[in-house]
């Protein structure tokens, strides 16, 4: 929670937002109800210019091609849509954008642990995985349906449903993610889609 009141402290600040996808729209709306100004609100899809383009204009905010001379970035939100795109696996943050210590959202469940959020370790960056984006929602979620009467019920169930998503996901996604790629790699193929 700490890291999401990060986001509520905008003025003067940019936001990044990385791709173009549904998420990634999601993201530009939620920035700009939190107080963002729209010109401080960035969007960059390094696989399709055109798409983030159509995205900033419907927001009324910029589209940037380019990223590397952002200055005062306090929150990036990888936004990728194209799940086994060898571009986006690989995508890093310019050395002067993520040494700003920006907080990081990478909305990806698969991998657990990606290159971005390796980089984003390297420079001090606080960091949200899709998992835990996927938990802090559906722990919002079950307090709108039971009712604000019983909000505190929920807060003191809320580790016991982070742990169990956890272990769920682990056994499901991570397991046999981590399978696929032996196997790829035993037969000398690149990994498939776990799904």
């Amino acid at each position: 929670k700490k890291l999401v009141q990060e986001l509520r402290s905008p003025r003067g600040r940019t936001a990044l937002v990385v791709g173009s996808c549904g998420t990634a729209r999601a993201a530009v709306y939620a920035l700009v109800k939190y107080g963002y100004e729209k010109q401080s609100v960035v969007v960059h899809d390094p696989l399709d210019a055109k798409c983030a383009a159509r995205v900033a204009a419907h927001f009324g905010v910029r589209a940037e091609a380019h990223i590397e001379g952002l200055r005062n970035v306090n929150v990036v939100i990888g936004s990728f849509r194209k799940f086994g795109s060898a571009e986006m696996e690989e995508f890093l943050l310019p050395v002067s954008v993520v040494q700003q210590c920006p907080l990081l959202i990478d909305t990806r469940y698969v991998p657990l642990h990606t290159k971005l959020e390796e980089q984003a370790a390297v420079y001090g960056c606080n960091t949200l995985r899709g998992l835990d984006l996927l938990i802090l929602q559906s722990i919002e979620q079950l307090k709108l349906w039971v009712g604000v009467e019983h909000w505190a019920m929920v807060e003191s169930a809320a580790p016991v449903i982070d742990r169990a998503v956890r272990h769920l996901f682990y056994q499901k996604y991570v397991s046999s993610h981590e399978q696929a790629a032996a196997a790829a790699a035993a037969a000398g193929g690149p990994p498939g889609n776990p799904g």
